[in-house]
């Protein structure tokens, strides 16, 4: 069985982070991401293109994180929590962040991907690196 189906199995063909049901795609979360499905999580067009910078952050959309840090999957744990950093000037997500527990070793991949702030999203027909976690958060009226 390929990864991605692996994830589609895992997380019932929807985005591990928002719920969504279009246009999925495996992404590994490193920094030593092994290509593994214990290193991926599945997500969205919408969730992967707002990690990786190529489309505007809505911090709205990102409420879904409220569910998404709860998951069972280590993966899908370190994702909402180094997003929820990048979220931290949220009132909402403060408190999440500040609600959340990880154990010892899911804290300290969390962190560590902090330093490498790269992603690799996969498929089936291509293979993709794009920035990750360099996010410039900025409210609609600040636009620069």
């Amino acid at each position: 069985m390929s990864l991605e189906n692996d994830l589609r199995s895992r997380a019932d063909n929807k985005c591990e982070l928002c719920g969504a049901t279009e246009d999925l795609a495996a992404v590994a979360v490193g920094p030593e991401s092994d290509d593994s499905a214990e290193k991926s999580i599945l997500v969205c067009s919408t969730c992967s293109a707002q990690m990786g910078g190529t489309a505007e952050l809505d911090v709205n959309h990102w409420r879904c994180l409220n569910e998404s840090a709860w998951s069972t999957e280590p993966a899908v744990q370190v994702t909402a929590w180094r997003l929820l950093n990048k979220l931290s000037g949220e009132a909402w997500a403060r408190d999440l962040l500040d609600t959340l527990y990880l154990d010892e070793e899911t804290l300290e991949w969390a962190q560590s991907g902090r330093r490498l702030q790269r992603m690799k999203t996969l498929s089936s027909t291509r293979t993709r690196t794009v920035q990750c976690f360099q996010l410039v958060i900025r409210s609609p009226s600040s636009k620069t």
